[in-house]
């Protein structure tokens, strides 16, 4: 049903989870996405994330909208200081 769609989100698909979940990327590659738009690479103060790189070794596409990334920050600015 999604095979072939565009997932928009406001940061980086997660490339690992500490819980032991099946990380967002592997998700997005198992589903056959065809893009990714996001507003912001996820922040080195969170993880050492991979998820950009893995979608794009997968044959994904993705569109980092650099002009929205203070607005995509916002709603987690308490965690970057």
């Amino acid at each position: 049903m999604v095979q072939g769609s565009v997932l928009y989100s406001t940061m980086e698909p997660c490339s690992f989870r500490l819980s032991g979940n099946v990380p967002c990327s592997s998700h997005i590659i198992g589903a056959g996405i065809r893009q990714v738009v996001i507003g912001v690479k996820e922040p080195a103060t969170f993880s050492d994330c991979q998820g950009v790189t893995r979608l794009l070794e997968a044959g994904i596409e993705v569109i980092h909208l650099k002009l929205l990334e203070e607005e995509c920050l916002l709603p987690n600015i308490h965690l970057l200081s």
